[in-house]
């Protein structure tokens, strides 16, 4: 069984004049690639990872499903047929492995960037503490003449007319309305 691999390894391997291989020159030559392409992988990804989190900057504490995140993505990445696919497996691989993005699978699921659902609970506390401190306060109680002026106003009020308007009959009744 012939190994698959090896149509990988090819084009890494250094030779020497009489055919051997030459481990540490091919160990080189692949490390450099290897350098290069980190270089160009790790650019990239700072600008999907820039074009995302401007995508969650603008839906704060939205979740979207990960297709809609590739979509406005390449969108503000402003990416072309040529380069759709890979840019969008780099939206994909930035959102999965990050770990500021939580993915939740079913009803009420999708992605959600965790600093903004942490953001919205922190501030969800606050306004809970804001009304534990409003209901220590008690509202001064009504004068009298405020809640006799009151009771008059609202036992004078004439019963309300349906402000629906009559339905409009320029249609002669049909035979079956009209045999009635």
């Amino acid at each position: 069984m012939p190994n698959n691999n090896i149509a990988n390894v090819i084009p890494f391997i250094v030779r020497e004049h009489d055919g051997t291989i030459n481990l540490s020159a091919s160990v080189d030559n692949f490390h450099s690639q290897l350098e290069m392409y980190r270089k160009t992988h790790r650019t990239a990804l700072k600008r999907v990872a820039s074009a995302v989190n401007s995508v969650f900057d603008e839906h704060r504490g939205t979740s979207f499903n990960l297709s809609a995140i590739q979509g406005f993505a390449l969108t503000k990445l402003q990416a072309t047929p040529d380069n759709w696919d890979e840019l969008s497996e780099l939206v994909a691989e930035y959102v999965r492995s990050d770990p500021n993005f939580e993915i939740r699978k079913g009803r009420g699921g999708g992605v959600r960037r965790k600093s903004d659902v942490e953001a919205a609970a922190a501030a969800e506390s606050e306004d809970v503490e804001d009304e534990d401190d409003d209901q220590d306060e008690v509202p001064p109680a009504p004068l009298p003449a405020q809640v006799a002026s009151t009771a008059r106003r609202q036992s004078s009020n004439p019963p309300r007319i349906s402000t629906v308007p009559p339905r409009n009959s320029s249609r002669p009744p049909s035979s079956r309305a009209a045999s009635r």
